[in-house]
């Protein structure tokens, strides 16, 4: 039986759904919705209790659209504080996210690229998915991780909520962060030769 607090988390993420439902085209709809199931699934109730349903959807919108292009070992990472007019959410923190090939060390690496610049972590969200692209690398398809669907790769999605920055700090973030990235990527690359 699930605690009062997944129980809370399962009606938000419903109303997000609901919400999202009503903001999308139909073309969108299903899509967008199988993405929220799977972006927030393993979130504690917690760390979203205190979030509205319209918070959630921009969340999750944005990152959704942030998706939406990326060429193969091409880490996608943005550096921001949320603005309600332009993102459609807000919150006190700086918030890094990343669209990148799901390999070891990505979020060790990440890790280790906050604690050079003193940030502190506040909230991370980190869903992985099996997804399909094609040769421009727009996404066409995206399942649950560990789903075998032919034409797909492993793809991790990772929003973090940091200490507050701004100015010239967020695109140094933004650089020592895509550094980072590209050299795990390197290193995952070099795992997988060495295991063939």
């Amino acid at each position: 039986m699930p605690s009062d607090a997944e129980a809370q988390k399962a009606d938000l993420i419903r109303n997000t759904i609901a919400l999202s439902k009503r903001r999308l085209g139909k073309n969108l709809q299903n899509r967008f919705s199988r993405f929220l199931n799977i972006y927030y699934a393993n979130v504690p109730p917690l760390d979203i209790q205190d979030s509205t349903p319209e918070t959630l959807f921009a969340l999750a919108h944005g990152h959704w659209r942030q998706s939406q292009t990326r060429a193969r070992r091409k880490p996608l990472i943005r550096v921001f504080n949320p603005d309600a007019k332009k993102d459609g959410w807000r919150c006190d923190h700086t918030v890094i996210e990343f669209v990148n090939d799901d390999m070891p060390f990505l979020v060790d690496s990440i890790t280790a690229e906050l604690n050079n610049h003193n940030l502190t972590l506040h909230l991370a969200i980190h869903p992985q998915f099996s997804v399909s692209r094609n040769k421009s690398g727009k996404l066409s398809e995206i399942h649950p991780s560990g789903k075998s669907v032919s034409g797909t790769s492993p793809e991790s999605f990772i929003h973090l909520h940091v200490t507050h920055v701004s100015g010239a700090r967020l695109k140094t973030i933004e650089s020592g962060a895509s550094l980072r990235s590209r050299r795990c990527t390197r290193r995952g690359q070099g795992l997988a030769r060495h295991a063939r």
